[in-house]
């Protein structure tokens, strides 16, 4: 008899940091998109974080680590806006969840009633006016809209299978994207392509690997992903970059 292990306990997702209202501003100031104040109040209302661009010990941290020149935070904070905004535009609200999980509870009771009305010969008993359909015509009509339901609740079971939060998702695409921009980051700062090699980065500051450099971003971003997803995006973005052969411009940042 064999005994299955239990499972790992999931870890409770990290906390933002705590950043003073000076530090928010100044973070808005260097987004590199004028003010990010409507991207921030989104954020906090869609998925608890409070800032979508570096703050001064964000970035300090980043540059410390990749040995980036300054106007790497430029781009770090255009790769981010990028990223937030994707998942702004893919996440579904637990509003819409609630909605259509109503909506089938509604028209299965709905229907239920219905279909007690149809089978019962007393409902279609009574004088009818001159006006009034037969009993034959009333019952084909409820008939009618019993199938109407069904349809319905066809459409809302296959919309609530859609919009269920998988596993890993929905931040796979917008990380993936991110992923991408971070390798240009770090091309144009020093020439290399992210790898997941254990070597450090070949700059003189520099004390992360390109691994490493990646999950600081992420992980200082607040993006609330695991470091074993970073590393199979990772995985799926070198390969097929390598296999597509697409090289970055060449120009500094």
């Amino acid at each position: 008899m064999t005994t299955k292990e239990p499972k790992r306990p999931k870890r409770p997702p990290r906390a933002p940091a705590a950043t003073t209202r000076t530090e928010l501003v100044w973070a808005e100031i260097h987004s590199g998109v004028g003010s990010g104040k409507r991207l921030n109040e989104k954020l906090k209302d869609a998925f608890g974080v409070p800032y979508a661009f570096l703050t001064e010990g964000q970035w300090r941290e980043i540059q410390s680590k990749a040995g980036f020149r300054h106007s790497a935070r430029f781009e770090i904070n255009i790769a981010l806006r990028r990223y937030w905004l994707e998942r702004l535009e893919t996440t579904i609200s637990d509003e819409t969840r609630e909605a259509v999980a109503s909506a089938k509870e509604k028209l299965n009771e709905a229907y239920e009633a219905l279909a007690e009305l149809i089978v019962n010969d007393e409902f279609f008993r009574g004088p009818l006016q001159f006006h009034q359909r037969t009993p034959l015509e009333q019952r084909l009509e409820l008939e009618e809209t019993c199938d109407s339901i069904s349809h319905a609740q066809i459409i809302l079971s296959a919309a609530a299978k859609r919009l269920a939060r998988g596993p890993g998702q929905p931040s796979y695409g917008p990380l993936y994207d991110l992923i991408h921009h971070l390798d240009f980051i770090l091309y144009g700062q020093h020439g290399i392509c992210v790898t997941r090699s254990k070597n450090r980065i070949p700059a003189a500051p520099a004390t992360d690997t390109p691994f490493e450099y990646i999950w600081t971003v992420i992980k200082v971003a607040d993006l609330q992903v695991s470091e074993s997803t970073v590393d199979t995006v990772l995985r799926d973005y070198i390969t097929e970059r390598d296999e597509h052969d697409r090289a970055f411009p060449k120009r500094a940042l």
